[in-house]
């Protein structure tokens, strides 16, 4: 039998889960009654004007459920490329899983993941990385050239008049930019997380420990045996 929840409209459970009087409970249910939908491409629409509403707090939201969701619709495109721009890391990040997950690349996604690999906030950077390591060869490659021509690359602002100072600027973060691809592109190649370290000694230390966890993790469920078959019944 068909949950209650299930008919309730997409407005109202998006209007509840914002709702300061709604209990934890009560909340976690509508998100996760939002995700079904998502994945069922159901109301998108709505889904996409929370993606771009003024209130961080709705589209901080919003990256938790198109992240859960994982699943690609033409419909979220737009919303889901003007993420790799948002002012929140949450959204960034969301872009990047989403992206990651759902196997989206195309000359935008590119431009917006290199925006992303020189992301400041780690947690956008370790994701960028992670995608570079788990993403399709042939997107790989397209991307290292990509970025090697400077893509992605934000000049800060208020910007500086010094000419000197934007040069040793743009230097350091193509020093940046590079150490993060030669660690994904050694990782691919079959390099543990320990070795690299002795290395690379530059990379912060948060995105190393995260990439090593991330790789334990898919080492732990690779020996996970999976589930004998069920007889067949008649």
């Amino acid at each position: 039998m068909p949950s209650a929840i299930s008919g309730v409209s997409t407005a109202e459970l998006i209007a509840q889960g914002a709702s300061p009087s709604c209990d934890p409970d009560s909340r976690y249910e509508a998100d996760w009654e939002l995700i079904k939908r998502c994945r069922a491409g159901i109301d998108l629409p709505l889904l996409v004007a929370l993606m771009q509403s003024e209130s961080s707090a709705a589209r901080s939201r919003a990256a938790f459920l198109i992240e859960e969701a994982a699943t690609a619709h033409e419909a979220l495109y737009e919303a889901i490329v003007g993420f790799a721009d948002d002012n929140l890391s949450d959204c960034r990040r969301a872009f990047v899983k989403f992206v990651t997950d759902t196997r989206l690349y195309d000359a935008r996604i590119a431009d917006a993941l290199a925006k992303c690999l020189h992301d400041r906030d780690l947690t956008v950077r370790l994701c960028s990385i992670r995608w570079a390591i788990d993403a399709p060869t042939g997107s790989f490659d397209h991307f290292c050239t990509l970025v090697s021509t400077g893509a992605g690359l934000s000049l800060p602002t208020p910007r500086p008049s010094n000419r000197r100072w934007l040069d040793i600027w743009r230097a350091e973060a193509l020093q940046r930019s590079d150490r993060a691809l030669a660690i994904a592109r050694r990782v691919r190649s079959g390099e543990s997380i320990r070795n690299i370290r002795t290395t690379i000694a530059e990379e912060d230390s948060f995105v190393l420990c995260g990439l090593e966890h991330s790789l334990h993790l898919r080492q732990k469920r690779r020996r996970i045996p999976s589930a004998p078959r069920l007889p067949a019944t008649e």
